[in-house]
């Protein structure tokens, strides 16, 4: 990972994909050449010496990007000397070019490359005429189809969380997971559809519902979902749990279908709308919505993927492969998904993920393969 980080700008063919990684802000402009820039160590140097950290800013051929409010490029510098107090870094600058045209707050970093997938043209081409929605027969929910993809997971800067993806900037087939195609329930399983089961099947009902049924949210989601209960709603049904990988796929709404081969360099959404939760029921919004009333439809037509209700996933909590974090303690719980009413927007991105023992309770929806 080093090797990727450690690419200057000045090195980059005209043609290759890049992105800006942020790596501080400008604290201070001292003169119309001389600039104090303020910074924190990033992952990959959080365990080096001194030295290191020193080598990797202080380069005396090395121009670093300083962009707008807007993410625009107005300038250029070079560090020229750093010290390190308290975990911050506060460094000394010359801009390359005297310009009138930066502040105080505007970002400085670099352009690093992003590595483009070249999917097998077997992929690409490899298209069977399938209904968009079915509706299965057995629970009678709507279904979306699912097409098989590349999966841009997890985030890529961030060494320590448990979304870390150290692959996530490599756009190559062999760290890039195919999925295979799959129909998943367009809406999370509601109080009525749940009760219905239980109706049907005589599984117990859930002792939230010992006062009655609540009528008044029949179309709400299902939120008191053991992982039995969910494995006992798929066995009825004949559907299965997606895992966290085909759930991220499904909520980030894939890159295929999309324009030409260079669209594989871009990173997929974190939300339907894009950059921000529009429309994600969340812990600002204070309580659940119907599943009907759902403003948050992702290019795939499925809704409810960034809010709402927790979602279960089979998989289990576990560091991505090449990652590691400090809270993994083995395979003892699994992965809920997809944020909630009562959790804060950050925790609704598609990447975010949330352990929970299969005695937690949450929402769910389910897939089937596709034959």
């Amino acid at each position: 990972m080093a090797s990727l980080l450690l690419v200057a700008a000045s090195t980059l063919s005209a043609d290759e994909p890049v992105r800006f990684e942020r790596r501080g802000v400008i604290s201070q402009i001292r003169s119309q050449s001389e600039l104090i820039l303020k910074a924190e160590r990033p992952g990959f140097l959080k365990h080096r010496s001194p030295d290191a950290v020193e080598a990797y800013f202080v380069w005396s051929d090395r121009e670093w990007i300083i962009v707008s409010e807007d993410g625009s490029e107005t300038a250029r510098c070079r560090i020229t000397r750093l010290n390190e107090s308290g975990g911050v870094l506060n460094m000394n600058a010359m801009l390359v070019e005297p310009t009138s045209e930066i502040r105080a707050g505007f970002a400085f970093g670099e352009y690093l490359p992003v590595k483009r997938i070249d999917p097998p043209a077997r992929i690409l081409s490899r298209k069977k005429e399938r209904p968009t929605l079915i509706r299965h027969a057995v629970d009678k929910k709507e279904m979306l189809y699912i097409p098989e993809d590349y999966l841009v997971f997890g985030q890529g800067t961030d060494e320590a969380g448990d979304d870390f993806n150290p692959h996530f900037y490599e756009r190559e087939v062999s760290v890039t997971p195919h999925i295979r195609a799959f129909y998943m329930d367009r809406t999370e399983v509601t109080n009525q559809e749940y009760y219905r089961f239980c109706k049907k099947t005589g599984h117990a009902m859930p002792p939230e519902w010992k006062e009655g049924f609540p009528a008044d949210q029949a179309d709400h989601p299902f939120v008191y979902a053991t992982f039995a209960d969910v494995q006992a709603y798929a066995r009825w049904t004949g559907k299965r749990l997606p895992t966290e990988w085909e759930w991220e796929l499904a909520a980030r709404g894939g890159l295929r279908e999309r324009e030409g081969i260079d669209e594989f360099s871009e990173s997929p959404p974190s939300y339907p709308a894009g950059a921000d939760p529009t429309g994600c029921i969340t812990l600002e919004h204070g309580r659940s919505v119907a599943v009907n009333e759902l403003q948050d439809k992702n290019r795939r037509g499925l809704v409810g993927m960034c809010g709402n209700a927790p979602e279960w996933t089979s998989s289990y909590y576990a560091p991505y492969p090449g990652a590691r974090f400090q809270r993994y303690m083995g395979r003892i719980r699994r992965v809920l998904r997809g944020g909630a009413f009562y959790l804060p927007a950050d925790r609704a991105r598609a990447e975010a993920r949330m352990p929970a023992s299969e005695l937690d309770k949450a929402g769910f929806r389910l897939v089937i393969d596709v034959k």
